[in-house]
Formats: C-alpha cells, sequence, structure tokens
C-alpha cells in the first residue's frame, strides 16, 4: 500500500515537472511555428533533434546505474554525485565535439544550420548536470525537488519569450538563446538543491568507479542512442528526403506527441526505484505491481489515444495556424505509438533491474531497423506522413519482443483476467463516437469527451478496476472529505 502510494506520489511530482518542462518547450515551438512558417520551423525541429540524439550519448546510463544502485544505498549518494558529474561533463564536451564533426561529415545542411544545431547543442552540458541532480532525487523517492528545478526553467524560457516578443526579434537564432540561457539556468538551481541535501564529506572522488561505471552502463549508450534515434527517426529521414516545409510538418505532429508523452515518463520515473527494492525483497508485491502498471497504464493510453484521434485536426490549427492542417494525419498515425510508449515501461525497467540491458539494446535496434526500412522505402512515394507509419512499426516490433522475452524468461506471470475487459470498453467507446460523427454536429472536442466517459463507463460497469485499489480510492476520498 504504502509503495503505491509513493509511486503515485512521485509520478505526480514528475508529471508536474515534465507539465512545466514540455508546456514551456511547446511554447518556444509554437512561437516559431506561428511567426516564423513552416520552413523556420522545420529548421527549429533538427536543431531540437540532433541535439536529443546525442544528448543520449552523453549521458551514458549513468543516471540509471545511479538510481539503481543508490535507491539500495543511500550513503552512496554523495560519492555517486560527485563522480557521475565530472564524468558527465567530459562526456558533455566530446559528444558536442562528435556533434560538430558529423554534421560537418554529412555535408547535407547548410552552415546557417550547422550553426544553430551547434548552438542548441551546448544546451548538453547543463542537461547533463540537471540529469544527475534529478536522478540523485530519484533514487532517494524525494521527487517534489525536481518540479522547483523545471519550474526555474519554465520562468526563465517565459521571460526570455516575452524579452524576445517586446523586442520583435523573433528569429530561430533567439529563440535558441533562450532555450539555452534557460537550460543553464535549471541546472545550476538543480545543482544548487542538491548540495542542500548532500554535505561536502560525502563527496569522494575515485577514479577508478569512474572506469566501472561506464564499463557497467556501456550498454545504455546503445539503449539511449536507439531510443533517441527512434523517437527522432522521422525528423532526420525527412530531412534527408524531403523539404525543410515537411520536417516542420511532421515536427509540428511529434511535439504534441512528445507532449503526450511526459505521462508515462512521469510513471517510469517513479516506478523504477519501487521495482528495484520490490524485486530485491518481496516476489509476491513485486509481481502485483507489475500486473497492476500494466493493466493502468494500458487502461489511459487507449482513452488517452482515441481523444486524439478524434481532435487532431483542431488541436493542429488551434496551436499551429491553417497552414500546418496537412501535419493531421501525422498526429493521427503518431497517437497510436503512445499506447507502446505506456506499455513497453514496465518491461523496459524490469530488463534494466534484471541486467538485461544488451539485449534490451538489441530489441531496441530491432525495432530502430524496423522504422528505417518502413521510412526509406515509403516517404519518396508516399510523403512525411509515412514516418509516422515507421514510428508506429518501430514501437511494435520492440514491444513484442520485449514482452516476449519477459513473459518467457524473466517475469513467468500472467496478467489478470480484467485486461481483456479493456477492448470491450474500448469498443464500447468507438462505437458512441462513430455515431456521434455521423449524426450529430457537436464539436470534436465533446465526441472525445463523451467517448472518453463511455469508455470509463464501461470499465467501472464491468468491474475491470482489482476492488483493493477502488477501496483505496473510497477511502482516500473519505479521508479527503474529513479534511476539509
Amino acid at each position: 500500500m504504502n509503495t503505491l502510494r509513493r509511486i503515485a506520489r512521485n509520478s505526480m511530482s514528475f508529471l508536474v515537472s515534465s507539465l512545466v518542462l514540455r508546456l514551456s518547450s511547446m511554447v518556444l515551438f509554437i512561437l516559431v511555428a506561428r511567426r516564423l512558417g513552416e520552413q523556420a520551423t522545420g529548421t527549429y525541429s533538427l536543431a531540437s533533434t540532433y541535439t536529443l540524439i546525442f544528448m543520449s550519448l552523453s549521458f551514458w546510463g549513468l543516471d540509471q546505474l545511479f538510481v539503481r544502485d543508490v535507491s539500495q544505498h543511500r550513503e552512496l549518494a554523495g560519492k555517486y554525485w560527485i563522480n557521475f558529474g565530472l564524468l558527465r561533463l567530459l562526456l558533455a564536451c566530446a559528444v558536442i565535439a562528435l556533434l560538430y564533426a558529423f554534421l560537418t561529415v554529412l555535408g547535407k545542411y547548410p552552415q546557417d544550420t550547422i550553426r544553430l544545431i551547434m548552438l542548441m547543442g551546448l544546451t548538453l552540458i547543463p542537461d547533463g548536470l540537471d540529469n544527475m541532480c534529478q536522478a540523485y532525487f530519484m533514487a532517494i523517492e524525494e521527487m517534489l525537488y525536481i518540479p522547483l528545478a523545471s519550474l526555474a526553467l519554465a520562468v526563465f524560457r517565459l521571460a526570455g519569450i516575452a524579452v524576445v516578443v517586446m523586442c520583435g526579434t523573433v528569429t530561430v537564432e533567439t529563440v535558441i538563446w533562450v532555450f539555452l540561457v534557460a537550460s543553464a539556468a535549471r541546472g545550476a538551481a538543480s545543482v544548487w538543491l542538491v548540495l542542500r541535501k548532500l554535505t561536502p564529506a560525502s563527496f569522494d572522488l575515485d577514479p577508478s568507479l569512474w572506469l566501472r561505471s561506464i564499463a557497467w552502463a556501456f550498454p545504455f549508450v546503445f539503449i539511449a542512442s536507439f531510443i533517441a534515434l527512434e523517437a527522432q527517426m522521422g525528423v532526420v529521414i525527412t530531412s534527408l528526403l524531403a523539404t525543410e516545409r515537411e520536417v516542420g510538418l511532421y515536427g509540428a505532429a511529434q511535439n504534441l506527441v512528445v507532449a503526450l508523452q511526459m505521462i508515462p515518463q512521469a510513471f517510469q520515473v517513479a516506478v523504477f526505484p519501487a521495482m528495484s527494492r520490490l524485486h530485491a525483497r518481496d516476489a509476491k508485491s513485486f509481481q502485483l505491481l507489475y500486473r497492476q502498471s500494466f493493466f493502468y497504464l494500458l487502461v489511459a493510453s487507449l482513452g488517452l489515444i482515441s481523444c486524439v484521434i478524434i481532435v487532431a485536426r483542431d488541436l493542429i490549427v488551434f496551436l499551429y495556424k491553417q497552414p500546418f492542417a496537412p501535419a493531421t494525419s501525422s498526429l493521427q498515425i503518431l497517437a497510436i505509438s503512445i499506447v507502446f510508449s505506456f506499455l513497453n515501461i514496465p518491461n523496459s525497467r524490469l530488463m534494466i533491474i534484471v541486467n538485461q540491458q544488451r539485449r534490451l539494446a538489441i530489441f531496441l535496434g530491432l525495432g530502430l531497423v524496423g522504422n528505417l526500412i518502413v521510412s526509406l522505402a515509403l516517404i519518396p512515394r508516399f510523403g512525411f506522413e509515412m514516418a509516422a507509419v515507421g514510428k508506429v512499426v518501430s514501437m511494435l516490433v520492440f514491444f513484442s519482443a520485449n514482452s516476449l522475452f519477459v513473459h518467457r524468461n524473466v517475469l513467468r506471470a500472467r496478467l489478470a483476467p480484467r485486461v481483456a475487459r479493456i477492448p470491450v470498453a474500448l469498443g464500447a467507446s468507438i462505437c458512441v463516437d462513430f455515431l456521434l460523427l455521423r449524426h450529430s454536429a457537436l464539436p470534436l472536442m465533446v465526441v472525445a469527451l463523451v467517448g472518453l466517459i463511455v469508455y470509463a463507463g464501461v470499465l467501472i460497469a464491468t468491474n475491470a478496476f482489482p476492488q483493493e485499489d477502488v477501496q483505496l480510492f473510497r477511502r482516500l476520498l473519505r479521508t479527503e472529505a474529513n479534511v476539509r
């Protein structure tokens, strides 16, 4: 019970942090899209894409090792933080140099575009430090500190946007400068928060730890790189095979999907320490946590994508204006990948816990190959929308391989029969949505909301939710009512 409450509390803390970050990022993206048009949006998307891809190299999986070890031995927090922080700085500088060399050798983009990509690439340094600080708060399960650093980032971003707009100097470069300065402020705030918790006496420099950590975390270079490449493959392939305008259209759709994925990411960082602890100490509680995680992630993801598919066009036009309407189909296709993003979380975390990260990298590589094949084959013939199809194929391949291995070799546990009730509820929701779309003039947002209510209602009516969770929810409501 305490574990579930802790996961829920930590998920909400990280969700708030992600929400603040994502909203400020979306404001920057929307500002570029509405003020500068599709081509400038494509340039901005390219800069963001290459930064995210190369960030995976600079992170090197050190945050995963930090969370796993310090969640079990908190007395190591100071030693790990100072050593991993310094190592992260060196890796960030090396990766920035590698990024410049890669773009120069590739020779595909104009010099102005390369300069903007490199400018955004400088955020690897403060973001790497911030990631190490977040790993510390995740490991000690005090995630309320994370939104504080995120708030600092959002404030600096919004303040920078206000200055840029008032001065009338909205360009891709000025927006990237806002991004860079705000990231530096967030990194400084995160370091300050950690130093308030740790004492200098706990900072034990240990070069041998650097070597051991790099060796252990080396598979995460491939895991993180494959994840980043898979997530950004559509933008990269579209930039090589199509125009920057089409990159901007696809980037607009992807930007919204990334925002929605902050929900499973919040759960992921909250559940990892709990899964690590229970796997080592309490097999029965671990099995229960896994089954409940899978069930609720499936419920949430299916309900979410049904709404996104219905309101996709209105959402695109509202945020980016009419010229971005062609991005609607990409958003609707990408929404399907959200289901696999949700469901991959418990399996992937479990693979890391049992030291199967090398096999996890192989599965990610298989998904990446599937994405690459589909994108290269279909984008030249059918357009940038096929990048979204490649994304769905990639996530499906990874989920299938990962699930098959986990259930045959690691978990050996059946999912609860209540999972079968979810498609029934989804089917009822789809039927209601279809009838409303065909025979009513209701706004799409209202249709999506009605469908979501039907979906939740059928789940409740069929007793799909575990009774212990229903009783816990009722007790929490009664407690809240008594407090008021």
